[in-house]
Parts: C-alpha cells; structure tokens; sequence
C-alpha cells in the first residue's frame, strides 16, 4: 500500500462515506438496498460501482485496492459469503464507533484495514472522537444511537468530549463565534421541524432547490421527503400496536389502514397512499402519480387538522413533540430513536418482511 499521497485527506473521512453509502446515498435508496451481499449480487455490485465512482472523483489519494480493503471491512465483517442484512449491519456499524455506557454513548476505537494504529504515546479515546467526528458528518447521530438499544432501551446521547474538557469549558464559558445566536440547530430539531412543516399547505414542491444539490439538485427532495414522512407515519402506527396481530406490515395495511382511510378519507386517498408507497418501494416518481399538492393534502390528513393548528413548538426543548410520530410514541423525548430501534427490533424478529424492510 502506499503512502504517496497526491491529498492530505484523513482515512476517517473516506470511511465514514463508505460507512454511510449502504444507508444514505441516493444510490442505496434507488436501488432499494436492503442487505449486502459479499458476493456483489446484481444490487450489491450497482451500490458499490457507484462507491467507486464516488472514492475514485472525491478522493483521488486513495488506491481502488484501499477502496476495496475497507468496503470488505465495513460492509461485510468477516462475514463470509453470508448476505448481511442493513439492520444488521446498521447494529455493528454502532457498535464499532460507539461504547454504550449507561444513558451515554462514548466514542469508541476500532482498527480499520489499511490504517495505523495509535501510538504508546496516543491515547486510543482521541482517535475514537476523531473517527466519530467524521461519521457524524455523514450519519445522524440519532440513527447509531438508537442502534445501540438493542433490549428496547439504550443511551440517548453521545460524550463528544472527555469529561475534563467538558469540565474545563463550562467553568471557563466559551462561544461559538462563527455562528448567530440561536443558529446551531441539532439534528434531531431539523429533523423534526422539516417533517412537520413539509404538511403545511405553504409548503412549495420547490422548497429545497439548491444548485448542485442531491435528488437533481433538491428538485426531487420535497416529493420524496412527502413520500418518505407518509410511509414513516404508516411504519410508526403499525410498530406502536401490538405486532402479533398481524401477520406483517403488508397484513396491516390491508386489515387497519385500506378501511379506515376509505372510510375517513375516501379511496382517492387511498390511491395516493398505494401510489405514494409504491414509489418508496422502486426507489422512481411515476410520472402518472399523485400530484405533490395531493400528497401533501393526503399527508396533512394522515395527521390530523388539531396537529396541525397548533403548530410546530416554538421552544427548543419542545421539539420533539413537533414530530409528527410522537403520537404513537408518547413520553418519548425522541421518537425518531424509538421508531428505529423498534424498526430494527421488529426486522430482526420479522426478516422475511421486506415490504417493511425496503420502506424502512
């Protein structure tokens, strides 16, 4: 392997994009990946082309052998030729980066192929931060959090840095003097904030626009986002009842949500919905489908005019009640954490449900 390098770019950044390639690249959802397969079946050989395309453009100090060296590595384990389920790998990844310790997660080390090590004079916790760091840039921190719950319950948040540190700046206050007051927003508020607002009748198909933007730049991402909150509401209903009662999530949609949406809302909706899943599921927008101003009508019904009137939170503490699936997961502090963690228990129990799995 060789230490020419033509760029100094740090191994952890091309790890954390190859880490989160399999989960959130547009190719992985447009392909509708849902395991990963060592031996680079037809789906799995499309995701790592497009891996390639993307290592060799944005990182041209790394070799393809590199490349190759720690896909095998993060992809697939060790696990022979034995396909790895995203839930499961999703499990490991978390369990790689992040050390559950009580209600915090501390970052943890894990040696990567084609990496040194720490020194005797480096300590391991400081190569751990630098590895989560990178990760965290590419992943939401939520998503490996509730990955950790593997018994239901897990920390809800991460030790960014070492307790003396933390000490030292809170007795000393310090300011983040690159930003506006009231401008670093966490993930999880953005999160909830954008799933909330994308049912307001305001809310434009051409929201997120933004040259050389993901999803054609950002024409795609608010019908997709519409597409992806209406699923997510159907995934939390079903995983918030008692799941014996069904067969699996395809049982459920017919036996709870076909009536009840005929009923309340009328079949025209319940084409959109069909149509708007289904789309999910090719990971393509029909050009016949549902307009995005019928889907968004579709969804503000989903959740209700008293949600909606009220309004999202004004206070940041509040926000998590913002989230439109916190109905079906009340008391948590974070439902999105509670809808994975349930998701992935129910996939681990439920494998063969791969309609769930695909809109999951």
């Amino acid at each position: 392997m060789s230490t020419a390098r033509l760029a100094s770019i740090p191994f952890d950044h091309l790890i954390a994009e190859m880490a989160a390639l399999p989960i959130g690249s547009e190719d992985a959802f447009h392909l509708a990946v849902t395991e990963l397969n060592p031996r680079l079946d037809s789906i799995t050989a499309s995701l790592w082309r497009a891996a390639e395309r993307q290592t060799l453009g944005c990182f041209p100090a790394f070799s393809v052998d590199e490349a190759v060296a720690i896909r095998d590595d993060l992809w697939f384990g060790g696990n022979g030729e034995a396909s790895v389920p995203l839930h499961t790998y999703l499990r490991r990844l978390a369990g790689q980066f992040l050390e559950a310790r009580g209600a915090t997660a501390v970052p943890a080390f894990a040696r990567r192929s084609g990496m040194a090590g720490p020194s005797d004079r480096e300590p391991r916790s400081v190569w751990a931060r630098l590895a989560w760091r990178w990760l965290s840039f590419s992943l939401p921190p939520d998503l490996l959090l509730a990955a950790l719950a593997s018994n239901g319950s897990g920390p809800t948040e991460i030790e960014l840095v070492t307790p003396t540190l933390a000490r030292h700046l809170k007795d000393e206050e310090y300011g983040e003097i690159h930003l506006h007051i009231g401008a670093a927003l966490e993930f999880p508020v953005v999160w909830a904030s954008a799933v909330s607002a994308i049912a307001d009748p305001g809310f434009k198909e051409t929201a997120f626009e933004s040259p050389g933007a993901g999803l054609d730049e950002g024409k795609n991402l608010a019908p997709w986002l519409l597409r992806a909150a209406i699923a997510r509401y159907m995934l939390a209903a079903f995983l918030s009842r008692d799941r014996h009662a069904y067969n699996d999530f395809q049982h459920f949609m017919q036996v709870v949500v076909r009536p009840t949406v005929v009923s309340e809302l009328g079949p025209v909706s319940l084409s959109s919905l069909i149509l708007s899943l289904s789309d999910l599921r090719e990971g393509r927008i029909e050009a016949s489908g549902p307009a995005f101003s019928h889907l968004r009508g579709l969804y503000t019904q989903l959740l209700g005019g008293g949600f909606i009137s009220t309004g999202f939170p004004k206070a940041i503490e509040s926000a998590p009640s913002g989230d439109p699936v916190s109905v079906f997961f009340p008391g948590e502090q974070n439902a999105e954490m509670r809808l994975v963690a349930e998701g992935l228990r129910y996939l681990e129990q439920s494998p063969a449900d791969r309609y769930f799995a695909v809109l999951f």
